[in-house]
């Protein structure tokens, strides 16, 4: 009859509280060295109990061997693999039949999501061998278009734990919990429970892939959009409303002189910025008069319609752009005007006040279609009105003669405030 087989730890180099370290003797005369071996499992005659006994004999068949990066994994090394492997198949992970080491476990299951399952990882990496660090390195995946929303936090930071049953999937916009939080959350549930049965574990230490991570996923969200739709928005109306502030009160600046779109989001939001960014509204600056320079905001749309369509024919300068540059960078000044659009100041009749821009025939745009009479600025839609010879004004413009009574012939010298008749015998000629 074959005699039972035991076994006793004998040269012990090392002990703890809990535990005894030497080489297992067995009653064979096998020996096997660095076996580590709870006292809570030695008899008191000194024999390893039949459960720890056959444990330890499974162990002492384990060798080291090469990891995939070529680096040697010692004996002791591939032991403590093999512990922690059995702990991890003991809570339901399962081993990779094509790569030894790298254990999986499908935790939840959701129609939208698919699976989301929890990767350990005994392979070590590249960066950190296995024998460095001989822990489980934690991943997950699943659908990265989606995050866990029903997920929250404490006063530290640290995520609170909930039932599956409470699980709220919702696709990401950019903002709240993100796909790399539910992520987060996974891995450190996971690392909770083997923590509880006093397996180490770890995540990547790899920040910058992290980081790269979290920025893909940012991109293309609606919080991305309206964050740089911001941006683009600050830096438009800034340099518009610097521009524009020679000119004229900012406040005029923000529709379009023709059709009254909106050149300025309605609210500050990141909604209305984004929104007013779709409506493609942006202003630009538009030279109605070179010589003067008067200068109206219009839309792109206008604008194109302005210079290369008859529609808004009285909105076109009188010279070119081209010539205007000429003017300005002419150290003589020369006037390339046509002498009928304008006559020089030392043959026109008026002289002083009366010959300034805003007051005088001689300015280019007296008479011209699309002008104020009395500024002699671009008419606005819908704030014109006409004296009884059919010249039209600015509303404001208007009211300012009819209240001050300064509207008068210049003839008999008659003054008065209601101009919509005429109000003199003289002969209009």
């Amino acid at each position: 009859m074959n005699e039972k087989l035991s076994g006793k730890l004998t040269k012990i180099y090392k002990e703890t509280d809990k535990a005894l370290f030497g080489t297992l003797l067995l009653s064979d005369g096998r020996t096997y060295e660095e076996i580590v071996v709870p006292k809570s499992q030695i008899r008191k005659n000194g024999d390893l109990t039949e459960w720890i006994l056959k444990q330890k004999l499974e162990e002492a068949d384990i060798k080291g061997f090469d990891d995939r990066f070529g680096r040697y994994v010692s004996t002791k090394v591939a032991r403590r693999i093999n512990w922690i492997s059995n702990e991890l198949k003991s809570l339901g992970f399962i081993e990779s039949k094509k790569k030894p080491n790298l254990f999986f476990l499908k935790l939840h299951k959701n129609k939208e999501v698919n699976d989301v399952t929890i990767f350990a990882d005994m392979r070590g990496s590249e960066i950190v061998p296995i024998f460095e660090e001989t822990c489980p390195l934690i991943w997950s995946t699943f659908d990265r278009n989606f995050r866990l929303e029903s997920l929250s936090k404490d006063k530290n930071d640290a995520f609170k734990l909930h039932v599956e049953e409470d699980y709220k999937w919702s696709e990401w916009n950019g903002y709240g919990i993100s796909p790399q939080e539910t992520d987060e959350y996974f891995c450190q549930l996971i690392m909770h429970i083997l923590k509880l049965r006093g397996i180490p574990s770890r995540m990547t230490y790899d920040v910058f892939s992290v980081s790269s991570n979290n920025w893909e996923e940012y991109l293309g969200t609606l919080a991305e959009k309206e964050s740089r739709a911001m941006r683009e928005y600050n830096d438009y109306s800034k340099k518009f409303m610097i521009e524009v502030e020679k000119y004229s009160p900012k406040k005029l600046w923000q529709k379009c002189r023709i059709c009254g779109v909106d050149g300025m989001s309605k609210y500050s939001s990141p909604e209305s910025v984004l929104e007013w960014q779709d409506s493609k509204s942006r202003l630009e600056m538009h030279h109605v008069s070179y010589i003067p320079e008067i200068v109206i905001p219009v839309c792109k749309k206008c604008h194109t319609k302005i210079h290369h369509s008859d529609e808004y024919s009285h909105l076109k300068p009188e010279i070119s752009r081209k010539d205007w540059i000429e003017i300005r960078s002419n150290t003589e000044k020369k006037s390339i005007i046509p002498s009928s659009n304008i006559t020089e100041e030392d043959s026109c009749p008026q002289s002083g006040y009366m010959h300034s821009l805003g007051h005088c025939t001689c300015n280019p745009n007296y008479g011209r279609e699309g002008f104020c009479q009395e500024c002699y600025t671009a008419l606005m839609p819908f704030k014109v009105t006409n004296d009884w010879d059919n010249r039209k004004y600015h509303k404001k413009c208007w009211k300012k003669l009819v209240e001050g009574g300064q509207y008068y012939c210049q003839d008999c010298g008659k003054k008065c405030n209601d101009f919509l008749q005429k109000f003199c015998e003289c002969d209009e000629e």
